[in-house]
């Protein structure tokens, strides 16, 4: 995504060739721009390591049993804990560096309140969505035309469209 402006993060991008073709069906899908609140206390930026993250318990267990005693209000303690729960879900080995991934990590007490649900999809399985804001588009370099069109006539007009190309010269996309 460009544009995730998430205090302390670096922007990750929508020009990786290996993301569009590990994800974008060889160039031929969409990548999303989507805007989150600079406070979102549930937005992780992954970590990239050579080791396997372990859950620190022995932390863990200090934090919660400090917290219980000095009677610390939930968002404190969570602020607290919270890092020590998501580290196995956010970190990923270091080869995988390049994908500059950020995570949204609810916990599931503010689904109501976020506006998350389950769905049915057609293929059987559950998936919980998420309401995001969409300010951009980009198609990729081998998206049809036809599917082009239906984006251009089923996104709202304040959803800005790109469409990406790969240069004739260099190893790199380019927008237009």
């Amino acid at each position: 995504y460009d544009g995730i402006k998430a205090a302390g993060f670096e922007i990750a991008t929508y020009e990786s060739i290996l993301m569009w073709s590990y994800y974008g069906e060889d160039h031929k899908g969409v990548c999303f721009e989507i805007e989150i609140d600079d406070d979102s206390e549930y937005l992780s930026k992954v970590q990239y390591q050579n080791e396997r993250p372990t859950m620190q318990t022995e932390k863990l267990l200090r934090n919660f049993c400090g917290q219980l005693f000095a009677n610390k209000d939930q968002k404190e303690a969570n602020a607290l804990m919270l890092p020590l729960i998501l580290q196995p879900y956010i970190t990923k080995a270091e080869g995988w560096r390049h994908e500059q991934e950020y995570r949204l990590i609810y916990l599931e007490e503010v689904f109501e309140k976020e506006g998350i649900f389950k769905k049915l999809c057609n293929d059987g399985t559950e998936r919980y969505m998420c309401p995001v804001k969409i300010t951009k588009v980009f198609c990729g370099a081998n998206m049809s035309e036809d599917n082009k069109d239906i984006l251009r006539k089923n996104l709202p007009a304040e959803i800005e469209i790109v469409e990406m190309n790969i240069s004739d010269t260099k190893y790199e996309l380019l927008t237009h």
